[in-house]
């Protein structure tokens, strides 16, 4: 019988980005401690979109977001549409062609 190969996904394994944040003299509780968030939220940023986390994690490896997670951005480096995105005024939903300020500031 044939083994079934797991899809991955593209971009970066979190296991991966795990070992580069080790290889900076950090790890991901001491960079959840320095700024302000839980462990357990850069951990699930690891599984799942969380733009704060995403940030935080790309600003400190020095790698824009979309290069780490290309199936959560499009191609022009947006988040893809239907992401909730936390402000300052509230979750608000993000239409097809929308971006966040911080996604064009490092393209």
């Amino acid at each position: 019988m044939a083994k079934r190969s797991k899809k991955t996904k593209p971009g970066m394994h979190p296991e991966d980005i795990k070992a580069a944040i080790r290889k900076r003299g950090e790890t991901l509780q001491g960079l959840a401690r320095r700024n302000h968030y839980s462990e357990t939220y850069l951990r699930r940023t690891l599984l799942k979109p969380m733009p704060r986390g995403e940030k935080i994690i790309s600003d400190f490896l020095g790698i824009a977001p979309w290069r780490i997670w290309p199936d959560r951005y499009e191609r022009n480096g947006s988040p893809k549409a239907g992401r909730v995105v936390r402000t300052p005024y509230g979750p608000r939903s993000l239409k097809a062609g929308q971006h966040l300020q911080h996604a064009r500031a490092q393209a």
